[in-house]
């Protein structure tokens, strides 16, 4: 379980980064599914596909599934308080 901001972007940075080294590519898109909301919560439902492509021009699909918890905060904003992705078992 990874938690704060500067430790999830790091994470995140440095996949980017050896991407970006081996020339490889990611393309990421969202299926939602479901939205529910009450007071400052809402929760979003849904599927993703992740397309890497290498140098060679070699393509991977991936297709998960994903459960996102946001909260209104005191500044007005939603963040992502919590979440969850695993592999999809059904398209």
């Amino acid at each position: 379980m990874k938690r704060g901001r500067a430790v999830i972007r790091d994470h995140y940075a440095k996949g980017f980064a050896s991407d970006r080294d081996r020339e490889h590519t990611r393309r990421i898109t969202f299926e939602l599914v479901a939205r529910d909301s009450a007071g400052d919560l809402r929760n979003d439902v849904g599927y993703y596909t992740i397309v890497t492509r290498e140098a060679s021009g070699h393509e991977e699909r991936f297709r998960g599934k994903f459960l996102k918890v946001w909260r209104r905060e005191a500044d007005g904003v939603r963040r992502i308080r919590m979440e969850s992705y695993s592999p999809a078992t059904n398209p």
